[in-house]
């Protein structure tokens, strides 16, 4: 956006002004830089999520904690994205993350020297 700034600024310097045609085509341009823009940084995103539910899991077991909660928190996102306009957590988003991370638990397996805090966070099991 600043490099069209720019043009508009040296042309109006040197007494130039554009055509509607020329003004029409520079929006245009603008739009498409934007998504496009858009559509490279989305995917990226998506794979940062990814990543980070990933490690999450490993996190959270590693603390102690039961990484199958993390299930309920996208619950809870999921249900406040409802009314939210945030494009990072839509319902979509949300629910292919639950599903990537159910996958995940299914495949990992842990040492068990990981469970070093399991009695103290750990649900009790039967």
């Amino acid at each position: 956006e600043s490099a069209f700034l720019e043009l508009d600024e040296e042309l109006e310097e040197i007494g130039e002004t554009q055509t509607e045609e020329e003004i029409t085509t520079e929006n245009e341009l603008e739009d498409l830089i934007l998504e496009t823009y858009e559509q490279i940084a989305e995917g990226r995103l998506g794979a940062y999520e990814a990543e980070a539910d990933r490690l999450g899991l490993l996190y959270a077991l590693r603390a102690g904690f039961d990484p199958n909660e993390m299930i309920k928190l996208l619950d809870k996102l999921q249900v406040s994205s409802l009314q939210s306009n945030n494009e990072h957590y839509s319902k979509e988003q949300i629910i292919s993350r639950k599903k990537a991370i159910r996958k995940n638990l299914r495949n990992l397996t842990f040492p068990k020297k990981m469970l070093i805090n399991e009695e103290r966070f750990l649900p009790a099991r039967k």
